[in-house]
């Protein structure tokens, strides 16, 4: 009942109701559990069981998990831990390491429950144990899509064909001009490198040939002993839509701890971005999107408002723009990167070392997580 009352209740109301045991375990960073269930020092199924408890509680407060199988993972861990009893070493680089995965449509596909993605079959082999589907739910005020914006997570969204897509039930996966990524969140940035690397070893481009072959190239890392200080770009108001106070302060906040590190800044003045918005639209839903319908249709549930405006105005499927109109928005998309690029390498020109800048640092978004429900584009009461 007391967590009906709360606005928040992950930290420390749910870590009050853990045993030591469990909390110990939790707080680890996945890097430090991989180290450990790989020396033997822990088991796989410790670690799982730990987390199985923490996720059993979170789901009873906010059903935050979808497809749960407690019983089915902890023997999934036993596995794990006679393997590792009977060879003396892990089964990969994530040897009983829990994780979560974002939830897609796959209502009415035929593959419910019977067939796994590229994905999660690299997973498996890397010895990490999938616990469950998160259903998205709303957390510490971050109920849209990106959510490490607003919530204490790492986020790392590769380009595309880095990670496969191959048998994942994703909308649009036939648009190849902007193609989809998969993304990682972990607690901190070595999590996100050990998941990020440990997937690319095991040669994905071979079974999937959207894939890139692209090893994990880790002599490219910055390396503080030898490499130069890296310059970093700042854009805190792209002239489009000016970011919130609370935006405005982290930007400010950001720009001081990379000066106070050493780090060189400059402004970042990139081809304007309102190019952007008069392409991605007709480019990523071109065709209508039907596959998305589709998938909502499947649901059994309410087009939710913000799809009413620019997507699916008036409740209904859209046809399809027409193929020339949609190309010259794609070769004027071309264009706008070649640009892009460009301005980018000519940043080596203000550099010390002649080098372009390392990175550029610019607001995610131009608001603070908001209200459920009450997402509206800037000066509009309609539209997402």
């Amino acid at each position: 009942m007391e967590a009906k009352t709360r606005k928040v209740i992950a930290g420390s109301f749910i870590e009050s109701l853990l045993d030591e045991k469990t909390l110990s375990i939790t707080r680890m960073d996945p890097v430090e559990i991989v180290e450990s269930t790989g020396n033997g020092s822990m088991s796989a199924y410790d670690v799982v069981e730990a987390f199985s408890k923490r996720a059993a509680y979170g789901h009873q407060m906010s059903l935050n998990l979808l497809e749960v199988g407690f019983s089915v993972v902890l023997e999934r861990a036993r596995e794990l831990d006679s393997y590792y009893q009977k060879h003396g070493r892990p089964v990969g680089p994530l040897h009983g390491l829990p994780i979560t995965l974002k939830d897609h449509f796959d209502r009415g596909t035929g593959k419910e429950r019977v067939f796994q993605s590229e994905l999660i079959e690299e997973l498996v082999s890397l010895g990490a144990v999938v616990i469950g589907k998160s259903s998205l739910v709303t957390t510490k005020w971050a109920p849209s899509g990106c959510r490490q914006r607003s919530t204490e997570f790492y986020s790392h969204k590769p380009s595309s064909g880095r990670l496969s897509l191959k048998d994942a039930p994703a909308s649009g996966k036939a648009n190849m001009v902007i193609p989809g990524a998969i993304g990682i969140l972990g607690p901190s940035v070595a999590s996100l490198k050990l998941m990020f690397k440990s997937l690319q070893s095991t040669e994905p481009w071979k079974r999937d040939p959207f894939v890139l072959p692209i090893e994990y190239r880790e002599y490219r890392e910055y390396n503080p002993e030898n490499d130069p200080l890296p310059v970093f770009e700042i854009m805190k108001d792209d002239g489009i839509v000016r970011p919130h106070p609370p935006i405005a302060r982290a930007m400010d906040i950001v720009e001081k701890a990379i000066l106070k590190a050493g780090y060189g800044t400059s402004a970042w003045d990139p081809p304007s971005h309102a190019e952007t918005i008069k392409l991605h639209g007709p480019i990523a839903r071109g065709d209508g999107i039907p596959d998305a319908w589709r998938n909502i249709q499947l649901s059994g549930e309410a087009i939710v408002p913000q799809l009413l405006g620019n997507v699916f105005p008036g409740g209904k499927l859209q046809p399809p723009m027409n193929l020339i109109d949609w190309e010259d928005r794609v070769l004027h998309m071309q264009d706008y990167r070649t640009r892009y690029q460009a301005y980018w390498e000519s940043t080596s020109n203000a550099t010390s070392d002649g080098r372009p800048v390392e990175a550029f640092v610019v607001p995610i978004a131009a608001t603070a997580a908001f209200i459920p429900r009450n997402f509206y584009r800037s000066g509009k009461k309609n539209n997402a």
